[in-house]
């Protein structure tokens, strides 16, 4: 008899036991992952920054700072008006709160279905330069 074979035959045996042990299992692990994991959703912390490439990052972060912290949505229509409906929507959709971050909103060109937005911590954010 095989361990596989075993262990079947011992829970059609107990499924009682089983089925009591399984729960409790269940039940530790539910508390042991509440007690000790964590989420966070800043995406920095995620791996360490003692990484080559992320040290590499930061270097460039330094050089290029208007590049970090920041948010595009990229909203793209059928149409061009369709686009800019939307763009103006989502720029006039909320009021402002002290805790959001600002927001500009940048056209690439009129003959362009997309629209940028830049979200940044800082006022850094600025328009891309038109052609």
């Amino acid at each position: 008899m095989t361990v596989v074979e075993r262990i079947v035959a011992l829970c059609c045996r107990f499924p009682i036991a089983v089925i009591i042990a399984c729960l409790l299992l269940g039940g530790g692990a539910a508390w042991y992952t509440s007690q000790n994991f964590a989420m966070n959703t800043d995406s920095e912390q995620l791996i360490d920054a003692k990484v080559g490439w992320r040290m590499r990052q930061a270097r460039f972060d330094a050089d290029f700072p208007q590049q970090s912290n920041i948010t595009v949505a990229v909203i793209d229509g059928i149409t061009p008006e369709l686009a800019e409906s939307a763009a103006a929507r989502l720029t006039n959709g909320s009021p402002p709160t002290p805790s959001s971050s600002p927001m500009s909103a940048a056209p690439t060109g009129p003959s362009s279905t997309r629209t940028d937005f830049c979200f940044s911590r800082s006022r850094r954010c600025r328009a891309p330069p038109s052609n």
